[in-house]
């Protein structure tokens, strides 16, 4: 999660600048790969340009800002599931794209396959009845 103190100076500098907004994390859900006080570079970008591995900042429900790892973006690119980097037993979650803040820079990498597992079961509920 990104601290409510500095979530409207994020997307004002966003929006003003091409080279995209430093932003502190104040969660472990990203540890190992950023830890908790790391400051990381937000930059905005198109969703066509999001790929499965990239690191987001997206606004969760409640105005929230979180920041999590791609796993699976849907056909028509509505939606995508991400999670933390953090081990935990709770799989990938769904948001939509349009909530999407931009890409930190990290380099890319693929989720665990017990993550691709997790959001295979998550793709397949959001299906059924």
């Amino acid at each position: 999660m990104i601290p409510r103190n500095e979530r409207s100076e994020l997307l004002r500098e966003l929006a003003a600048s091409s080279t995209g907004a430093l932003i502190t994390c104040d969660s472990g859900s990203m540890e190992p790969t950023i830890a908790v006080g790391q400051a990381v570079r937000v930059r905005a970008l198109p969703s066509a340009a999001l790929r499965v591995g990239d690191v987001v900042v997206y606004e969760g429900k409640d105005g929230v800002y979180i920041m999590h790892r791609i796993v699976f973006i849907s056909p028509a690119r509505n939606w995508f599931l991400h999670i933390g980097d953090a081990s935990t037993k709770a799989g990938p979650r769904r948001a939509l794209m349009s909530s999407i803040v931009g890409r930190v820079d990290r380099q890319r990498r693929r989720p665990p396959v017990r993550v691709y597992l997790q959001a295979a079961r998550t793709f397949v509920r959001s299906y059924l009845p």
